[in-house]
C-alpha cells in the first residue's frame, strides 16, 4: 500500500478511520511475519499514473499531479533483508492486464516462484484489489484467497473495513452471478478472515 491512497481525501484525520487503519496494519504484518517464517515469495505492487502522462505541453501538468509513491515505510521495514520479497511496478488497476506496461514482470515472479496461488491484502478493495483478483483467477489460472482484514478501501468517507469480500467478489465462487462463464473453473476462490486459517494456504 501507498501512502497517497490513505492521505488523499484527508480521512485518516477522523478517529475511526485511524482505528480501522492501524488494524489494518497490525493483521498485514502478522501475515508478513507468518509468510517469512513460511519462506512464501511476498510480492509488493506499487501503483504509478506517472507513467501514463503524455509526451507533449501537456506532460509537466500530469507530471504535477500524478501518483508515483513508493510501500509504506511500516511495510516494507517488515521486510527489510527478504530475500523473497519482489516490488512490482504497475500502471494499471490490475498488475496482470496485458497492457499493463510491467506485464511481463508480473508473469516472470508467478513462472520464477511457481506460484499457483496468491493471497491477496492491500487497497483499495473496490479498485485495484478487486480487478487483480479477477485476472489472477480468470486469466491467469490461479487459485486465489482473500484475506478480509488486510484489505481495505479508503475510497469512502468511512473507510470500509475490514472489507466484505465474501459480498464483493461473489462473481468468482457464484457462477449464476457472473456476467460471463469461469474461465477457470478449476481454480478455487477463498475468502478468510483470521490469520490463523489463512496458515492453512501457505
Amino acid at each position: 500500500m501507498q501512502e497517497h491512497f490513505i492521505s488523499r481525501y484527508g480521512d485518516i484525520n477522523t478517529l475511526e478511520n485511524k482505528q480501522k487503519y492501524q488494524s489494518l496494519i497490525k493483521n498485514q504484518l502478522i501475515v508478513i511475519e507468518n509468510a517469512k517464517k513460511a519462506n512464501i515469495p511476498i510480492a509488493l505492487i506499487e501503483y504509478s499514473s506517472c507513467e501514463n502522462c503524455p509526451e507533449g505541453e501537456n506532460r509537466e501538468y500530469c507530471l504535477q499531479k500524478c501518483v508515483d509513491s513508493g510501500t509504506l515505510p511500516v511495510l516494507m521495514s517488515a521486510l527489510h533483508g527478504y530475500e523473497k520479497l519482489k516490488i512490482l511496478k504497475k500502471n494499471r488497476d490490475s498488475l496482470f492486464y496485458k497492457f499493463q506496461k510491467h506485464f511481463d514482470e508480473g508473469i516472470e515472479f508467478l513462472i520464477s516462484n511457481d506460484v499457483g496461488k496468491i493471497i491477496f491484502m492491500g487497497a483499495n478493495g473496490g479498485a485495484c484489489v478487486k480487478v487483480s483478483i479477477r485476472s489472477a483467477f480468470e486469466d491467469q489460472k490461479c487459485d486465489v484467497v482473500a484475506y478480509t482484514k488486510g484489505i481495505i478501501d479508503f475510497n469512502d468517507e468511512s473507510y470500509e473495513y475490514p472489507y466484505p469480500a465474501e459480498n464483493e467478489y461473489n462473481f468468482m465462487y457464484k457462477p449464476s452471478r457472473m456476467s460471463y462463464p469461469s474461465k477457470c473453473s478449476e481454480c478455487s476462490f477463498d475468502v478468510v478472515e483470521d490469520h490463523q486459517v489463512l496458515k492453512r494456504h501457505f
